[in-house]
C-alpha cells in the first residue's frame, strides 16, 4: 500500500506507483472523485471527465425511446 503525507498547505506528492498507474506526467491534472460508497478515487482529469459524461447521459437513450442499436441507427439516418 502506498501512502502520502499532507503538507501544511494541503498538498501531497503522488507515489511513483500511483503516477505510473494513472499514466500521468508532470503538469497533468488529477481528479479526486467521491464514489457512491463515500470513498475518494484518484484518476486522471480526462478519465474523470469521461466518467462524469457517462453519468449524465445514463438513461438518455431509454428516455428518447431507443430500444436497441437499430433504433439508434434509424435515428441517425
Amino acid at each position: 500500500m502506498d501512502s502520502a503525507t499532507v503538507t501544511g498547505t494541503g498538498q501531497i506528492t503522488l507515489p511513483d506507483a500511483v503516477v505510473k498507474s494513472l499514466n500521468v506526467a508532470p503538469g497533468d491534472q488529477v481528479a479526486f472523485v467521491q464514489t457512491d460508497l463515500n470513498r475518494i478515487e484518484v484518476m486522471s482529469q480526462s478519465e474523470a471527465a469521461l466518467l462524469e459524461a457517462q453519468r449524465k447521459f445514463k438513461g438518455a437513450a431509454e428516455e428518447a425511446g431507443f430500444k436497441d442499436e437499430d433504433d439508434v441507427m434509424a435515428f441517425i439516418k
